[in-house]
């Protein structure tokens, strides 16, 4: 993509890094959506969305952040998933995106065993995936070299069980994401959703790679009650974050607002304009239906 100060890869690097701060009890589900169907949106999108996914990897293993690592690999997954061949030969098809990955857990991070697992067993699920594409075969490649060096890769039968641990570092922090996915429902259900995780067969692995989606689907049937009159301390929160969404999300689209009228924009900017002001009327509808609330 060839494009003045490369401000789309700038501001894809943004929306990726917002989505996977460390600071959040889960992946910002919004912004993950508009970056999958970025992804989705030109010939060259999936190399900008890969190429802001390893740098944020890079970024996260020389912090040390394994929260926002398990957010990243949660995006990550809705890619593969949800944006087809174009980003499978991104992953798959060269090595930059799958060595951060191995970089991510190497012993010189100390990585929770959790995390060890969760990589090595999306590294067997992919290599399983595209096994009958031979131009896909980096994966297989980097599975040979770590089992050369003494890796020792999780059972697939039993994987899921400590994967499921390291959905979120405490219970409270899940129900907490499962409480705003409750207190949100009529808003996430507006915007465009990400696809599921992939699947193990059945024999191996329930539901998905972590469990979130049984433990969230319990928690919306039964909703906590919520105080008349006022917003509780977490919809406080929850407003307070999706504020300051709309305002990074209105920064980046006054920058391409500028481009367009000096005449540099290009037609993949006018794109991104049109998915910022989508996901900013979403944006709107929650904040109203929270102030409704109170």
């Amino acid at each position: 993509m060839k494009r003045n100060s490369s401000s789309v890869s700038n501001q894809i690097q943004i929306l990726v890094d917002r989505a996977t701060n460390g600071s959040l009890g889960s992946s910002d589900a919004t912004l993950s959506a508009s970056i999958v169907q970025f992804a989705k949106s030109t010939d060259d999108a999936p190399k900008e969305v890969a190429r802001a996914l390893r740098k944020r990897l890079s970024a996260i293993s020389s912090a040390r952040d394994f929260r926002a690592a398990d957010h990243c690999l949660d995006l990550l997954e809705a890619c593969v998933q949800s944006c087809g061949p174009r980003f499978h030969a991104q992953l798959a098809g060269k090595r930059d995106l799958l060595d951060e990955l191995v970089r991510l857990i190497g012993p010189k991070h100390s990585p929770p065993s959790e995390l060890q697992d969760r990589v090595l067993q999306l590294l067997m699920f992919w290599s399983d995936t595209f096994s009958d594409r031979p131009e896909l075969r980096e994966v297989d490649r980097v599975i040979k070299e770590l089992r050369s060096k003494g890796v020792q890769f999780p059972d697939p039968a039993s994987t899921y069980e400590s994967l499921q641990t390291y959905s979120n570092y405490s219970n409270q922090e899940a129900n907490s994401a499962a409480s705003a996915a409750a207190t949100n429902s009529a808003a996430t259900s507006a915007a465009a959703p990400v696809s599921p995780r992939p699947r193990l067969p059945q024999a191996q692995r329930p539901t998905s790679m972590t469990g979130r989606p049984q433990q969230q689907q319990q928690q919306r049937q039964q909703p906590p009650p919520q105080p008349v009159g006022q917003l509780t301390p977490h919809q406080l929160g929850k407003l307070k974050s999706d504020v300051d969404q709309v305002c990074t999300n209105c920064r980046i689209f006054n920058e391409l607002l500028t481009e367009a009228a000096n005449g540099t924009a290009q037609p993949e900017d006018l794109q991104l304009m049109r998915q910022l002001n989508s996901v900013n009327r979403k944006m709107q509808q929650r904040v109203m239906e929270l102030l409704g609330q109170a």
